[in-house]
């Protein structure tokens, strides 16, 4: 009933949109939807059924196209035109594929109509007559005939079934396929069935600019072209399966180790007899990919070798396994496609997938063709629609032709051959036809470095080679057309989004904005953590960061503690703010692998969400006065620290930002300061501060071995960032000017910044921005370095003393307070003492060695990892003046010296338990373990049979003891069952859940073999009385944990680490099965609260380091068959559970919640169908589903009603 009335108020709304918008013109859809209509039966109808069929609201607005350019609004079930109205019209995004949109804003600008909504002041200007509609107009849509049609249906190359399965946008649209294709899909490079190949037939039999559809076209020439596909082409169902002896093997290169998840339901249909040869470019990722195969549990024989990141996934193939390919007679290449210059790589690479290893009965029908065509060396699916009109050469001839004629090749006439090559580079080939080049002569050296090139290297041109190749040595290549293997799958694939979406909208429409004082108005919440606890040997550490490109100094910085952090064995979550520079964390992470430092597997990083409340650990640092802001936002930590690098009011005049930034000195952080001046500063402005020092890295800044000759005249190496106020750059030139003015003789390298000109008259260069490598060798070859720092200390001035280069800084008291003048010499900020300091160093050059001297030998007490050592110090310092109890895993896994009297106890909270729990107990005492055992119920206050019944098996296992039901709550009671308890390990059920057979406690007790197990939980099995979704729905969580693995810990990537999936994943546990170390338990128990208890516990000894382990074969039967009103009642509980206890929340509005359950009964409506169940049981889950969502929604925001 809720539901229905949040429906109809919702279509109420969406009316009124509608009929107030001059976009919907109802005489144009009363034409399209062939009924006669008033507006309000014109919207109504859009409403309900327009949307469906793919029919337009106005010429100007193609409802499909909104649908299919802009997924989240087709996945979030609102329509098109009233999201276009509300907010995407604002938003920039386009109503039709041919409006000019450009030339609409200018043309709005001109007649000054305000731009909110441009088709709605385009339409104005039209119907004023302003402007033609010509001006922003020019329709393609072709002309159908009702004659068209039937000749398209009766020709049979229009396959309805294959079209939807091919393209899941458009099945998902719920529109009709041969209506899509003929408006939009041919235009999209869509095929409409295997026998009929559009983008081949568009290239040879019609003209350019020509618009109408290829199936038009065929149906409409009375020749009725044969060739409507490639003579290379071939029907890959129509092969038949044949007996073969090859051998074959599977090269999968996986740079994005991620995607072996979507390969791995793939591989385990496929012949174990194939090999699997698996190359990536690390350790850490070679790591990360054989955790995965062992919990993957493949019978194939996986060869996993590291190869250097050269020559994308072709150089791997070809060289890495070279000495491999004598022993194959077909190798798949697959790889880890993602695609940053596309918006389709995903869809794009689960294509590839699914055509060339989407089956067996795939893979035989390939293996097939090969074995009965002898001439085939080389296999490929039809390119994937959307790369299809960027397939080319794409300037790569002149390259080929060169690497052709290096392989024995010279002037192969591209003409001659079949040249369409394999977008992607994904196939099958015939080891033989490739002996040019797989005999071991080409080298890694032969493939240039990556550097994100689109186009022009070794790699590229091996890709458009691939079918060439085969040919010169004799060989076929053929393309082949194939269905869609797994349908649904391949569905869901489509579902997920891109690997890097088109934008991240958080940049623009954050509450996080930065260089913005609005950020000062979010909420400032006071700390509070989930627990006491914190492991001393691995903290959890959060870091806020700006977003960042290469070459920042600050987050270098930042990355190197991080780095060392992580080596001392701390786990680290980076958030960044604003991340606009990348498309996914994942990308963040390779740049600061690439760019910065080798991080590793214990640390993640996310971009920072809006909503920052379930973002926990035990501390956070800020590291700038926009960072600050969503930190204080995060109460689910220990402490608050903010890593000062400098002191930003400094940076700004005396306005906004300058007065933000003192604010942020004021909110009650704790320092961790770059130097003694900052240290200085923050004690003075009252934080807790403790001290860390800028080091260097040796690896690049040093003194020569032999002393340094003499240059004829002094070369001064002089910082030049102008760009930077704080580096008092012109002061340093004003001071030069006047040096070369007194007659001084010198030579100036600037560095530091691109395109500079000071205009100076004397000796100079400008180098730009250096690399490390080169700023070293700048520094060992010059004799005064000159860096100036009007604010704290760089690093610069420290790397310059690191290669015994003197050096020239202001005296200020930041300067002051890291250096003395012993080994660093110091000018007033006054262009005349810089000069006359200068002066002096050119006429005293013992003066100068000696400062050299000192300067080095104080840069060797300098270290970064001694920095990261004080950073460490200072947290747990703080961490412990705050009373915060530390733990050592090690300690607490060890049994104590006094042993158990038994290996397991099983404790049972019961209340009025009946007769349902006589099977519980009966299979409790049938448990077959080689240890001893003990039952332990709690009963707190049953007025029925549960006591008679406990008490009838008069058994020794079993121990009762009764509390008043007032004292009942699921943590307390919990707690002081386990206390009742003298066993090693202690299992936790429930009243109403059965063990399935009698080795349940045995498996539920053996993942405790890892000693840093803390918890284990075990499966869980409907109760076979209950209906069929129940059945499905419990199967499904399980399922998913028997893909992931048995162990779960802090690093576990097998999701997106650091998601709300990540999240989801690491705390489910369940007090109906599962198990906990009774020592771990003794420090840390269950939390006393009235709901989730297992959980919160689950997630804390997670973030604390411990393993949580998922045992199998220990499965229980639980379930419930629920009434609307328990189902609601418990969902709500649940709802608020989340909110309170993990800030989680799990709808965002109720448009959203309303599409949720849409969805949901659209899909179990289906699903019922299927299985022919009666309409009673499916009205009964449609409820239920309405009643789960309703009920988590409204626990999820009763707090902020209340507020």
């Amino acid at each position: 009933m809720i539901h229905n009335l949040k429906k109809l108020l919702h279509k109420a709304k969406a009316m009124k949109v509608l009929n107030g918008s001059h976009i919907f013109d109802h005489e144009y859809y009363n034409f399209f939807s062939n009924k006669p209509h008033s507006k309000q039966e014109a919207v109504r109808h859009y409403l309900d059924i327009g949307v469906k069929q793919g029919i337009n609201p106005c010429e100007m607005f193609s409802t499909n196209y909104y649908l299919l350019t802009y997924p989240d609004v087709l996945e979030s079930g609102n329509n098109p035109l009233v999201h276009f109205i509300r907010s995407g019209a604002r938003e920039g995004r386009l109503c039709h594929p041919d409006f000019n949109y450009e030339r609409a804003l200018v043309l709005l600008a001109q007649h000054q109509v305000p731009g909110d909504n441009y088709l709605e002041g385009i339409l104005s200007l039209i119907n004023s007559g302003k402007i033609k509609k010509s001006e922003v107009f020019d329709s393609k849509e072709q002309f159908i005939s009702e004659s068209d049609i039937s000749a398209i249906e009766s020709s049979g190359v229009f396959d309805r079934d294959f079209y939807l399965n091919a393209y899941p946008d458009v099945f998902a649209a719920n529109m009709d396929p041969l209506h899509h294709y003929l408006h939009f899909g041919f235009a999209e490079k869509r095929n409409p069935s295997l026998a009929f190949d559009g983008d081949y037939y568009q290239r040879k039999h019609m003209q350019a600019g020509d618009h109408l559809s290829p199936l038009l076209h065929y149906i409409r020439d009375e020749q009725r072209q044969p060739d409507i596909r490639p003579s290379y082409g071939l029907d890959l169902s129509q092969d038949e399966h044949v007996t073969s002896n090859a051998k074959l093997a599977i090269h999968i290169h996986l740079f994005y180790p991620d995607v072996l998840d979507e390969l791995v339901p793939k591989l385990r249909t496929l012949d174990p007899s194939i090999n699997l040869l698996v190359s990536t470019s690390s350790k850490n990722k070679k790591k990360q990919i054989e955790s995965k195969i062992a919990r993957a549990s493949l019978e194939n024989h996986v060869e996993l070798r590291v190869v250097e990141n050269i020559g994308r996934d072709i150089a791997p193939w070809f060289v890495g396994f070279a000495d491999l390919w004598p022993r194959y007679d077909y190798v798949c290449h697959l790889h880890s496609k993602k695609s940053p210059h596309t918006h389709f790589g995903r869809r794009w690479r689960s294509y590839l997938f699914d055509q060339l290893i989407g089956s067996q009965e795939t893979v035989n029908s390939i293996i097939a063709h090969f074995e009965t065509n002898s001439n085939t060396g080389f296999m490929y699916p039809d390119n994937y629609h959307e790369i299809k009109p960027f397939v080319g050469w794409n300037g790569n001839e002149v390259e080929a032709k060169a690497f052709l004629n290096s392989i024995g090749f010279s002037d192969v006439d591209f003409d001659s051959l079949h040249c369409e090559f394999a977008a992607g580079s994904m196939c099958w080939v015939r080891t033989s036809a490739f002996s040019s080049i797989n005999s071991g002569e080409l080298k890694l050296e032969d493939f240039e470095s990556e550097n994100n090139q689109e186009e022009g290297t070794l790699a590229h041109v091996l890709e458009r080679c691939l079918p060439i190749i085969p040919q010169l040595n004799g060989f076929e290549v053929k393309k082949f057309y194939a269905p869609i293997n797994d349908v649904e799958t391949y569905r869901l694939d489509w579902s997920k989004g891109e690997d890097f979406p088109a934008k991240n909208t958080q940049v623009t429409q954050s509450r996080w904005l930065r260089d913005n004082p609005a950020i000062a108005l979010n909420e400032r919440v006071a700390l509070a953590p989930q627990y006491p606890y914190y492991n001393e040997d691995s903290l959890n550490i959060h870091w806020v960061i700006p977003d960042f490109g290469i070459g920042a100094g600050g987050h270098m910085t930042i990355f190197r503690m991080i780095k060392f952090l992580e080596e001392f064995g701390h786990r680290q979550t980076i958030w960044i703010q604003n991340a606009h520079n990348y498309k996914t964390p994942a990308e963040a992470k390779l740049c600061i692998q690439d760019n910065y430092q080798e991080i590793g597997g214990n640390v993640i990083v996310q971009f920072l969400p809006e909503d920052v409340e379930r973002i926990a650990g035990d501390v956070i640092i800020a590291t700038d006065c926009w960072t600050v802001f969503p930190t204080l936002a995060m109460s689910r930590f220990k402490e608050r620290f903010y890593f000062i690098q400098d002191w930003e009011p400094m940076f700004h005049p005396v306005g906004d930002a300058h007065l933000i930034a003192q604010l942020t000195y004021k909110l009650g952080f704790n320092a961790l300061c770059a130097g003694n001046w900052l240290h200085q500063k923050a004690t003075e402005a009252g934080l807790w501060a403790r001290k860390w020092d800028l080091a260097t890295d040796q690896r690049f800044y040093y003194p020569d071995i032999q002393s340094k000759p003499h240059n004829e005249i002094l070369h001064i190496a002089f910082y030049a960032r102008a760009y930077t106020p704080r580096r008092a750059v012109m002061l340093g030139v004003t001071a030069l000017k006047e040096l070369h003015r007194r007659g001084v003789e010198f030579h100036v390298s600037f560095f530091g910044q691109d395109n500079l000109n000071f205009d100076v008259d004397f000796s100079h260069e400008y180098l730009g921005i250096l690399s490390p490598e080169e700023l070293g060798n700048l520094y060992r070859e010059a004799d005064i370095g000159m860096v100036f720092s009007a604010t704290n200390y760089s690093l610069i001035p420290l790397e310059m003393m690191a290669c015994a280069l003197p050096v020239l800084e202001l005296d200020v008291e930041s300067t002051r307070a890291v250096f003395d003048d012993s080994f660093i010499e110091m000018a007033s900020p006054d262009p005349l003492d810089i000069a006359t300091r200068l002066e002096l160093l050119v006429n005293d050059r013992a003066y100068v060695e000696n400062k050299a001297k000192k300067a080095e030998e104080f840069s060797k007490t300098l270290s970064w990892k001694n920095s990261a050592l004080a950073i460490e110090s200072a947290l747990k310092e703080k961490l412990v003046e705050s009373n915060y109890v530390p733990i050592n895993i090690d300690t607490l896994v060890t049994p104590p010296e006094k042993p158990y009297l038994h290996k397991a106890a099983v404790i049972i909270p019961t209340y009025n338990a009946g007769e349902e729990f006589k099977p519980v107990l009966e299979q409790l005492l049938r448990q077959q373990c080689e240890f001893s055992y003990e039952i332990v119920v709690v009963d707190s206050g049953s007025t029925d049979q549960t006591i008679e019944l406990i008490n009838s098996y008069n058994d020794s296992k079993i121990k009762l003891v009764t509390i008043p039901n007032s004292e009942f709550q699921h943590g307390r009671t919990r707690n002081f069952a386990i206390s009742q308890t003298d066993a090693e390990f202690v299992a936790v059920i429930t009243q109403d859940a059965t063990p399935k057979d009698k080795h349940w406690l045995t498996n539920l007790v053996k993942p405790f073999d890892d000693e840093r197990v803390a918890g284990v939980f075990g499966a869980h099995e409907a109760y076979p009385n209950h209906s069929a979704y129940v059945q499905r729905d419990i199967k499904s969580v399980f399922e998913r944990f028997d893909m992931f693995g048995d162990k779960y810990k802090w690093s576990t990537d097998c999701v997106e680490p650091g998601s709300i999936e990540w999240q989801f994943l690491l705390q489910f546990y369940s007090d109906n099965n599962s198990c906990m170390r009774r020592s771990v338990w003794d420090v840390m128990p269950y939390p006393e609260i009235d709901w989730g208890e297992d959980q919160v516990w689950a997630w804390m000894i997670v973030q604390l380091g411990f393993v949580k382990a998922y045992a199998a074969e220990s499965i229980v039967y639980h379930s419930h068959d629920d009434s609307y009103q328990k189902r609601f009642d418990t969902a709500k509980i649940e709802g608020r559970f989340f909110t309170e206890c993990f800030g989680l929340k799990l709808y965002k509005s109720d448009d959203d919640i309303d599409a949720i359950i849409r969805a949901a009964q659209d899909n179990d409506r289906h699903y019922g169908t299927e299985l022919k169940l009666n309409d009673e049981e499916i009205d009964s889950q449609m409820a239920l589903i309405e009643a789960s969502h309703l009920g988590r929604f409204n626990g999820n925001f009763i707090n902020d009603r209340n507020s």
